[in-house]
């Protein structure tokens, strides 16, 4: 959304079918399912180029490697899914493309502000992401979905009562 928001075209690739529809229904504008033609799709959406930043959320080996390859010439690509391995080959998949790996867990209290602040200008609506809420007491089942993959984002509301 903050990236749309920004002016750039944006290919999400999902293994779920669900999570592809909802976030072509954000604006999303292209879509794929996390399967062995996705590299292709992306190379024939950008003209053989691949994409200038990759932002890899998932932690898995596959997710990496198709964010590390999908990445163009000189592009930026960024892990930000916590855990999981990866090996591959640097010298062709990183070092000949010249890309720029970053890593990112966390951002500090100034860097919260700065996107609060795009989020309020761009009229960036987070909730609309959210797909499901739970209690904090359904733990297990919020994770359950979550683990499924048949869910976006997964909020937990507490009760001002308790």
């Amino acid at each position: 959304m903050i990236s749309k928001a920004r002016g750039a075209e944006v290919i999400g690739v999902d293994i779920s079918p669900e999570r592809v529809a909802t976030a072509e229904k954000l604006g999303c504008d292209r879509g794929l399912i996390a399967d062995d033609e996705a590299l292709n799709k992306i190379f024939e959406y950008t003209n053989g180029h691949g994409v200038e930043v990759s932002l890899e959320c998932s932690a898995s080996q596959a997710g990496r490697m198709l964010s590390l390859e999908s990445a163009r010439l000189w592009g930026r690509v960024v892990f930000l899914g916590e855990h999981g391995n990866l090996s591959f080959n640097p010298s062709f998949t990183l070092i000949q493309k010249q890309l720029t790996l970053h890593g990112s867990w966390m951002s500090g209290i100034s860097e919260m502000q700065d996107a609060i602040e795009h989020i309020v200008r761009w009229k960036i609506k987070p909730e609309d992401i959210v797909t499901h809420t739970f209690p904090i007491t359904q733990v297990k089942e919020a994770f359950e979905l979550s683990d499924a993959g048949k869910a976006g984002k997964v909020v937990f509301v507490w009760d001002q009562n308790e």
